[in-house]
């Protein structure tokens, strides 16, 4: 169960080096479902730090705190993203993707696709299996000085033929700027557009977003379904792909595994929504 303990009562930097020189930090994974076919179409991983004293914490929990070390946020990125493309690697013979969240000032650090690399050749996983979520807030860099650098990077990690998607789409001011200025394949509605009825303003906003990104030939993913009118409607408007806890919890590995007993591994067929 996750914690809900204040920040300030247990994140102090020595606590993080321990966490990440220790390997407390660890995995879950959440399916994110095809709407037309009802298969999974990939697993996002999401970072949980198994605290010894105070159990399993959420992401807020901790990374404010190593936002303001780049360093150690570097660290921590490396570790996640070598877990995560093992875990790949072992998934190699599903046709889904394992996503890895990625920030935008990660990006704009020196050497992140010569790292990409460098994790690529150690686990052996496919590209084709890798896909890279990178936070909205890249919009708040999009005028400043690392532009360039994430510009480079992300085409980058194109070149290598990693997929990109971007995530919380609609919470920035530079929205549109992100769709024309990177290679983007794949955008993700942030859930609080996701919230549709019939009625409400978050229905037209969804319905304009999912015909810009099929327009520009992007696959959407809706975050954060956990009614079934919800997801009735987000069908109705031909969005790709969601994700949440209506259709399944982040869980570990082995629980992914065992939702396959019949997946799309090998020549089975996999768990339909």
């Amino acid at each position: 169960m996750l914690s809900s303990a204040p920040i300030g009562s247990i994140c102090v930097i020595e606590e993080l080096k321990t966490a990440i020189t220790g390997h407390q930090f660890v995995l879950y994974y959440q399916p994110i479902f095809d709407l037309s076919s009802g298969l999974i179409a990939s697993v996002e991983a999401l970072v949980r730090w198994q605290h010894p004293q105070r159990g399993l914490l959420a992401p807020q929990f901790f990374l404010p705190q190593l936002e303001e070390h780049p360093s150690l946020m570097k660290e921590l990125c490396k570790e996640v993203l070598r877990s995560a493309f093992y875990q790949a690697a072992k998934w190699h013979s599903c046709k889904f993707k394992v996503s890895v969240n990625v920030s935008a000032f990660t990006l704009a650090q020196s050497g992140f696709v010569e790292m990409i690399e460098s994790l690529l050749t150690e686990t052996k996983v496919s590209t084709k299996k890798i896909k890279l979520e990178i936070t909205e807030n890249i919009s708040l860099l999009t005028q400043a000085t690392e532009f360039s650098s994430i510009w480079k990077t992300l085409y980058g990690l194109s070149d290598l033929k990693i997929a990109l998607s971007v995530d919380d789409f609609g919470t920035g001011f530079n929205t549109m700027l992100l769709l024309k200025q990177f290679p983007f394949s794949e955008l993700k509605i942030d859930k609080g557009l996701t919230s549709v009825d019939e009625d409400n303003r978050e229905y037209l906003i969804t319905r304009s977003i999912i015909d810009l990104a099929h327009s520009l030939e992007i696959d959407v993913v809706a975050e954060g379904v956990e009614r079934s009118k919800q997801l009735q409607i987000l069908r109705k408007l031909t969005c790709d792909f969601a994700q949440g806890y209506l259709l399944a919890n982040p869980c570990l590995p082995q629980k992914i595994d065992t939702l396959l007993p019949q997946s799309e591994c090998g020549n089975r067929d996999t768990t339909r929504l």
